[in-house]
């Protein structure tokens, strides 16, 4: 299974994959949150956070240093059977060395699980060919993955 979640803020997309982690046990993953000005990702079942966006005079900036050292802990990734990620947005299409490291952790995985904000999968080449379902308040007590 390879697929991407997307739809609004507060829909119930992490909740989802949530559930399936604990389902499938998944121990490989990136995660992302705003927290104040900044915004952290961090790997799963790890507890260094990095700051890969800082709040500026001209909205959410790139920042190049925890960037670079989330794709270095991401480097040390090598084929995993489950491999998650929330969330792909805005900063993440700036960072080129972190994008092909998603890229490959993907392809490399048996299974994948992605969030992604509502219309950006279209922004990644290499999204293009998962499926993407988008949750709903009609439809997100029923998916079950």
């Amino acid at each position: 299974m390879k697929i991407l979640l997307t739809g609004k803020m507060g829909i119930g997309k992490s909740t989802i994959l949530k559930k399936a982690m604990k389902k499938y046990n998944i121990k490989n993953g990136v995660f992302t949150k705003k927290i104040g000005e900044n915004v952290y990702a961090w790997l799963l079942n790890s507890d260094k956070k990095y700051i890969i966006g800082k709040k500026s005079n001209y909205g959410m900036q790139i920042n190049e240093e925890g960037f670079n050292t989330l794709v270095n802990e991401l480097k040390k990734i090598k084929f995993p059977e489950f491999f998650v990620i929330d969330e792909i947005g805005y900063l993440e299409e700036k960072h080129i060395p972190f994008l092909n490291e998603i890229k490959r952790l993907i392809e490399e995985s048996n299974n994948f699980i992605g969030i992604i904000r509502l219309f950006f999968h279209e922004r990644y080449y290499f999204l293009n060919d998962l499926p993407v379902i988008e949750v709903t308040e009609e439809n997100r007590n029923n998916i079950e993955l």
